[in-house]
């Protein structure tokens, strides 16, 4: 299926108030087949182009183009005096006289006539300079197709390369056009980029309320956004994959986090109403902001196809220019959807806290009476106790001297304590039961020991 035909189904899937601001393929491609006709007008036909166009020797002739916020002005650029002997007897642009080319383009396009260039060659010679100037205008009777302007300074004792340029109208109107969608998808993004903001903001105000640890729903929440973090849908959560993912990756992701909730079963296991309705407009939010990847990506695909098919049938090297100047675009690096995901994750980590967030380094369970060393780092009481028991004074983290051999109760972090205790109640519960059960081993590791004989250990 043709691009074109593929691109007009794919938009008929996004919202229909995002269709107006997609590059419009087709028209673009119109605009390509009159910069065609434009050039053949011109007397530059798809031969010349190939044969002569940005050349390195002989026949200087070089595509070019000067950009602005709002407006492209391309051009031909020729150096009039650059042509070798051979060249212009066999010059294939027309054969009409320079002078009437450059009256002829005058009266009909005045106001298209361009400044030109002249550049001193290379011949020092004074009186040459005279006789060359003049045999130039001569020899290049029979060379420059129509619609060029010329300008000779004599102002110089040098002879002079004179420069001339054959402005391109069609192909300034076809990037204008390129310029003014680019600019109206910039402005889309950001309408959309607020509008999902706003949202997202109204879903963390309700989320604060259903995921709180006097509600019922709080743990059926955290599981939905551990297996929502664990897709890694937008963005990884590694520091080796931070960069955002591609739509393919995106989709299929996504999938995979659909997939492993109608496994689990866990949107049947809300009790409140507030909490089903909060649940489908985080999936709606999800839904909008693939959505938006593959409208950017449907656009960036347009846009590079269509390039490609300028440089293809104009033989006009532009994409690589028009390229760079997309470089630094907002709409096309793709920033704006990593934004997004970022804001997207941390409300989720700091609304329902993860279990993963206030887990011991040493037993990586969940702190239970968590101990704070003088250098900061928390761990439980328990571990800390096994390590002073090993003669482990240091911190275990950062081996801040001492650190673990000073800890008193004194230590103890109160605040984060309850704070666990609030959110946690479960694996609190599953902790202290562990806690227990090496308590009695160990009590029966002593009491073995002091039967059968062995070194006394001392607590902490």
């Amino acid at each position: 299926m043709k691009f074109g035909k593929s691109l007009g189904r794919t938009i008929e899937d996004v919202p229909s108030q995002w269709r107006p601001f997609a590059i419009q393929y087709k028209t673009l491609k119109k605009c390509i087949h009159k910069i065609v006709q434009e050039l053949n007008d011109k007397g530059i036909s798809l031969d010349i182009r190939k044969a002569v166009l940005n050349a390195t020797e002989g026949y200087k002739m070089e595509y070019s183009s000067e950009v602005n916020p709002t407006h492209i002005r391309s051009y031909i650029q020729l150096d009039l005096d650059a042509y070798s002997p051979d060249i212009r007897l066999s010059h294939p642009l027309t054969g009409h006289t320079l002078e009437s080319i450059q009256s002829d383009f005058t009266k009909c396009n005045s106001c298209y006539v361009s400044s030109s260039l002249s550049l001193p060659s290379t011949d020092s010679n004074d009186t040459d300079s005279t006789t060359s100037t003049t045999s130039s205008s001569d020899s290049h009777d029979d060379i420059i197709a129509e619609n060029i302007s010329l300008c000779n300074n004599s102002t110089m004792n040098q002879p002079l390369h004179r420069m001339t340029c054959i402005e391109l109208e069609k192909d300034s109107e076809f990037f204008d056009t390129l310029l003014e969608e680019v600019s109206q998808l910039n402005q889309l993004q950001q309408q959309n980029k607020d509008e999902y903001m706003d949202r997202v903001k109204r879903l963390g105000d309700i989320l604060i309320k259903v995921t709180s640890p006097y509600k019922k729903d709080m743990y059926t929440w955290r599981e939905i956004f551990q297996l929502y973090l664990r897709a890694e849908i937008f963005i990884g959560n590694t520091e080796a994959d931070r960069d955002e993912h591609d739509l393919e990756f995106t989709q299929k992701q996504f999938k995979w986090f659909s997939d492993e909730l109608s496994r689990t079963d866990l949107p049947r296991k809300f009790k409140l109403s507030s909490s089903k309705e909060a649940f489908q407009e985080f999936l709606r939010i999800n839904n909008d902001l693939i959505m938006m990847k593959q409208f950017q990506y449907i656009n960036k695909t347009a846009m590079s196809k269509i390039l490609k098919k300028h440089d293809k049938r104009t033989y006009l090297t532009a994409s690589f220019k028009f390229g760079k100047l997309l470089k630094h675009d907002s709409y096309f690096t793709g920033t704006m959807g990593k934004s997004l995901c970022h804001v997207m994750n941390k409300q989720l980590s700091t609304i329902t806290p993860q279990i993963e967030d206030h887990t011991c380094p040493i037993c990586t369970f969940i702190y239970w009476k968590p101990i704070r060393l003088c250098c900061g780092h928390v761990f439980c009481v328990r571990c800390l106790i096994k390590s002073e028991r090993k003669k482990m004074r240091n911190c275990p983290i950062c081996r801040y001297e001492d650190a673990v051999h000073k800890a008193d109760s004194s230590n103890l972090d109160i605040p984060l304590q309850n704070f666990i205790k609030l959110y946690f109640p479960r694996e609190v519960k599953a902790k202290r039961e562990e806690n227990g059960r090496q308590e009695v081993s160990e009590e029966m590791e002593i009491i073995a020991r002091s039967q059968f004989g062995g070194n006394e250990c001392h607590i902490m």
